[in-house]
């Protein structure tokens, strides 16, 4: 679905003139921009260290958030309506920040949980489901 919109302006654009007329690229454009960002949030993945705990997002690679892990105060695995599962890092000073990860599977977040039990953070698993 992300890049669905985007290969089919590309398909457009090589097919013949059709994207040419302004009233037309503009808006397609734009809305590719805005789907593209919209969907991307969604797409981070989360890396574990010996102190730190990494979230990163394929789509965004310049961005990554560093979490020292004697910082966390707890790990949540949650979901919001219509959304796909995310993790929610509450810091010691109560601090709290949500990360979708609409592109991890099941395993892979109870994987995530195993290791950062075995480094003594709380983990809490609201929607996992555990296999």
């Amino acid at each position: 679905m992300l890049w669905g919109l985007i290969g089919y302006m590309i398909f457009l654009t090589i097919q013949g003139p059709g994207l040419s007329d302004p009233r037309i690229s503009i808006p397609l454009v734009g809305l590719s921009i805005l789907w593209f960002l919209a969907l991307s949030n969604h797409m981070n993945y989360f890396e574990v260290s010996d102190e730190h705990f990494i979230v990163r997002n394929h789509y965004f690679i310049w961005k990554k958030h560093f979490y020292r892990i004697d910082n966390i105060r707890e790990i949540v695995f949650e979901t919001q309506p219509n959304a796909p599962i995310g993790l929610r890092l509450i810091a010691r000073d109560f601090r709290s920040t949500l990360y979708a990860a609409g592109t991890l599977k099941d395993s892979q977040w109870l994987s995530l949980m195993k290791n950062l039990q075995e480094k003594g953070v709380a983990v809490r698993n609201e929607c996992v489901a555990l296999s």
